[in-house]
């Protein structure tokens, strides 16, 4: 019996429609044939997509439909099996491939015989045959057996270089790095109440990691990029965002000399740090996708990757008319593959459902079941609702739910400086709503 998987074809075709950037999907296109669908269903669909290719034409569901490439039931029944991620799809692929292979190895075999039957001289075609034979039956066997081995070596040398290293990803926050070892490729989910902070602690991180030599990209949808900036030196500086911004004749000569040095500062390591707020781009994943990529392609490797926040993000064409708590699946699925592609740290910052009282956990997540499963790290901020200053400080407690490769952690103290909005770890700061002695942090 000749074999076949047809709910893998599915599978495969599916993601591939599902792919929201054209470079990408060529790619998988390339990589395989119609030789390796079975039904002719699936070899139609995959000849409409290949077209759309040929073309240089995003194939999306839609425009199959509209342009008639292929019959709707059967894209219907084909998107009804998809996978998580873009990994996934390339094991699938493979998986699709050795089905190929051995299923051509089957039809090597029969005519080989139908050959011999008919009493022609097949002697010259049986060392071909072989070789072609045994390649396709092992080659499931062939790729993991070279596959582990190369992994094991890769890992042990790593390991006695300490190369390994490399792929952790400091934020230069003292109170995030003694707690949290965030590997590239890897996301951290920061959930908070509006207002909260969730801009302001994803700014403190970016601030410290491009002071400490970090090329960093941060998307926003409700803020311009000037703003972030803007913010940011309101950070550094400790001078509130709007008196510089609209007080500025008002502010005494040494603050406004420290905020023209804060500028100057910034202007020498300009070239790490990629805003992108609502007058760049409209906060989708294929936007996402291409301008990190493009960041990448022109000036290397980028370190954090800033997303604010997940739920302000726009659904797909094909997906208008799904709810909410799929297209926050999608588009969390697209950016986890995307920070595995570009081997990034992503920080991802997440609103919480409005009817959480108390402190927040991972149930509360809007989308919670989507972000729970891909964030590889997930953390909270919060703060009792009315909670006043205290010596310059709002009391934020910053807290771990799920971190996949190390412990959870409990609570830490933070203080929101104001009028700066900027986070510190508060030592020795203890539960009292009003401490005794709480020392003003220097500026």
């Amino acid at each position: 019996m000749i074999p076949n998987n047809i709910e893998l074809e599915k599978t495969v075709l599916g993601k591939i429609l599902n792919l929201e950037k054209f470079e990408i999907q060529a790619k998988y296109v390339d990589d395989i044939t119609e030789d390796f669908f079975f039904t002719q269903q699936n070899k139609n669909v995959f000849n409409a997509i290949n077209s759309c290719v040929e073309q240089n034409t995003l194939a999306y569901p839609h425009y199959l439909i509209e342009k008639n490439l292929v019959d709707d039931d059967a894209l219907v029944d084909i998107m009804t099996y998809k996978f998580e991620s873009n990994q996934k799809m390339k094991y699938s692929i493979n998986e699709l491939k050795l089905i190929a292979y051995r299923r051509g190895a089957i039809y090597k075999a029969q005519e080989f015989i139908n050959d011999m039957s008919r009493g022609e001289d097949v002697v010259a075609k049986s060392e071909k045959f072989l070789l072609e034979t045994t390649n396709s039956l092992t080659y499931g066997k062939k790729r993991k057996r070279k596959t582990s081995k190369d992994m094991i070596k890769s890992s042990i040398n790593g390991i006695k270089s300490g190369t390994n290293k490399d792929n952790l990803v400091e934020y230069g926050v003292d109170f995030i790095d003694s707690r949290i070892y965030h590997e590239r490729g890897q996301m951290h989910i920061i959930g908070a109440k509006p207002g909260h902070g969730k801009t302001a602690f994803g700014i403190t991180c970016v601030r410290n990691a491009i002071l400490s030599g970090k090329r960093c990209v941060f998307f926003v949808k409700e803020s311009s990029k000037e703003e972030l900036f803007e913010r940011m030196i309101a950070q550094q500086t400790g001078v509130g965002y709007n008196d510089f911004k609209f007080n500025w004749e008002s502010l005494a000569v040494n603050l406004q000399r420290r905020i023209i040095s804060a500028y100057k500062m910034f202007a020498d390591v300009w070239d790490l740090i990629h805003f992108f707020g609502s007058d760049d781009y409209i906060h989708d994943l294929s936007q996402i996708d291409e301008i990190a990529t493009g960041i990448t392609e022109d000036h290397g490797r980028i370190d954090f990757i800033v997303v604010d926040y997940i739920q302000n993000m726009k659904a797909p064409r094909w997906m208008r008319n799904a709810n909410k708590a799929e297209v926050i699946e999608y588009n969390t699925e697209g950016l986890n593959s995307l920070y595995k592609r570009l081997k990034v740290a992503g920080i991802l910052l997440a609103q919480l459902n409005r009817d959480v009282n108390g402190k927040p956990h991972l149930a509360n997540l809007k989308g919670a079941s989507a972000l729970e499963q891909e964030g590889h790290i997930v953390s909270f901020l919060h703060r009792k609702e009315g909670t006043e200053a205290v010596d310059g400080m709002v009391h934020t407690e910053f807290y771990n739910e799920k971190q996949r490769l190390g412990p959870q952690f409990s609570g830490v103290n933070l203080g929101l400086k104001v009028p700066a909005v900027d986070f510190v770890e508060m030592t020795g700061y203890t539960k009292s709503d009003a401490p005794k002695k709480l020392q003003r942090p220097t500026i």
